[in-house]
C-alpha cells in the first residue's frame, strides 16, 4: 500500500515546485517591467496568485489519504499505489510545465528585449 510518508514527500515536492514557480515568475515579473513595461498573463498570475496553487498538493494528499482508508479499495491496494503515484507525478510535471512556460515567458517571446536604446 502507499504509504503516508510517501505522500508527503511527494506533496512537498509538489508545494516546491510551486514555490520555484513563484519565486521565478517574479523574477521574469520584475524584468519585464522594468525593461520592456509589459507582463505576460501567465507570468503575472503566477507572481500575484501563486500561493493559491499550494492548494492543489493540498487536495491531492487529502484525497491519497482518503482513498487510502477507503474500505472498498482494500482489495485493490496495487492500484491504489499506482493511481496515488501517478496522479502526484502527473501534478508535478504540469506544475513544473506550468512554473517554467510562466516564467520563461517574458524572457523569451518578447521582441523587445533584442531593442537597444
Amino acid at each position: 500500500m502507499f504509504s503516508r510518508r510517501s505522500a508527503i514527500r511527494i506533496a512537498l515536492i509538489q508545494v516546491g515546485v510551486v514555490l520555484a514557480g513563484i519565486l521565478a515568475a517574479s523574477v521574469g515579473d520584475h524584468a519585464a517591467r522594468g525593461r520592456v513595461g509589459f507582463v505576460p498573463d501567465s507570468t503575472a498570475f503566477l507572481a500575484r496568485f501563486g500561493f493559491l496553487l499550494i492548494a492543489l498538493p493540498l487536495a491531492w494528499f487529502m484525497a491519497v489519504l482518503r482513498l487510502r482508508k477507503n474500505a472498498a479499495w482494500a482489495a485493490w491496494a496495487h492500484v491504489q499505489k499506482i493511481l496515488a503515484l501517478g496522479s502526484g507525478i502527473a501534478l508535478i510535471v504540469g506544475l513544473t510545465l506550468f512554473s517554467a512556460y510562466a516564467a520563461g515567458k517574458p524572457w523569451v517571446s518578447s521582441s523587445q528585449w533584442l531593442q537597444r536604446g
